[in-house]
């Protein structure tokens, strides 16, 4: 409610709650919750948002219902809001190719890479494996040698090309089982 990103990492239930998009509607549910719907294109007030060094950041707040269900899911007051479609936020210019590079409110970049070898040979050294959606990827690549993907400058994957700009730290969140919290 203050303006500032919160994540799994701070508040584990995060995990349990469970968001389907489509073109017209943001649905969410979670254990103990009647589901919620809002539409995708929602107005609201505008206020500037914090996400990690970034201040001022453009976002849409999508008002009380939906803070009311998520504030008492995560028995703490919250709000949610969309990133503005008018705002560029820059990701770090230590990595990015292009000054023109953006990213919205993930942390750093908007595309996580990972391959299915890299959680393979994790998993063979693991008492409990972990699935892949425990790493939270937006893109999952087969038929690779383990890490492999740590040393690629640029993935196409059909008419696209990635800029592959740095690896990722890995945060707590891969320790959050997203069944239980």
């Amino acid at each position: 409610e203050n303006g500032e990103f919160l994540t799994q990492r701070e508040i584990a239930r995060m995990a349990l709650i469970h968001p389907h998009v489509d073109q017209l509607t943001l649905s969410l549910s979670a254990p103990g919750m009647s589901a919620l719907e809002l539409p995708t294109d929602q107005g609201g007030q505008r206020v500037g948002v914090t996400i990690w060094k970034d201040g001022g950041v453009g976002a849409i707040d999508q008002g009380d219902q939906v803070a009311d269900w998520l504030s008492t899911f995560l028995r703490q007051n919250v709000r949610l809001v969309r990133f503005a479609d008018d705002f560029f936020r820059q990701v770090s210019q230590d990595y990015a190719p292009r000054e023109s590079d953006q990213v919205g409110f993930a942390d750093g970049y908007p595309f996580l890479f990972i391959s299915e070898a890299s959680l393979a040979d994790l998993n063979s050294r693991l008492e409990i494996p972990l699935p892949m959606n425990r790493f939270r990827p937006n893109i999952v690549i087969a038929d690779t040698e383990p890490y492999a993907e740590d040393t690629w400058k640029v993935v196409r994957i059909g008419d696209m090309l990635f800029d592959v700009v740095k690896p990722c730290a890995r945060c707590p969140i891969p320790n959050i089982d997203p069944a239980t919290g």
